[in-house]
């Protein structure tokens, strides 16, 4: 399963917050951005599920020189069965000159509900 969201979309991202800052006087910028990615996914299995998720955060850069992103949930739910959720992998990157992050999630149960997930990424860049 793969999801994209995007965070200039109030349905797929919701309280999305972004701030940047200068760094120094070589240029290098600060940026910070938060919110509650919407997923919606629905998982009826005894093994885990991986879903992948795209977050397209609407920042221009040019040059990515160091990340980190924290992830959590935020909603989910599950019927009655052993259940698993869990973030795998978060990666920050560069596209077209635009800050995505990226998100590895697994789920499992009969039935799980993965409902939303808060992130937030702190990167230092040099600005396009």
């Amino acid at each position: 399963m793969s999801v994209s969201l995007d965070v200039r979309n109030d349905r797929q991202v919701v309280g999305h917050a972004a701030l940047r800052t200068p760094l120094d006087a070589r240029g290098l910028e600060l940026i910070v951005v938060s919110g509650t990615g919407v997923v919606e996914q629905t998982v009826d299995s005894t093994t885990n599920a991986e879903i992948a998720v795209d977050v397209r955060l609407g920042q221009a850069v040019g040059v990515l020189r160091s990340s980190a992103a924290y992830v959590g949930l935020a909603s989910i739910s599950n019927g009655d069965s052993a259940w698993v959720f869990c973030t795998d992998r978060a990666v920050v990157s560069v596209r077209n000159g635009e800050l995505y992050l990226g998100l590895w999630l697994a789920v499992m149960g009969e039935p799980s509900f993965l409902h939303r997930f808060l992130f937030e990424v702190v990167v230092e860049v040099v600005p396009a």
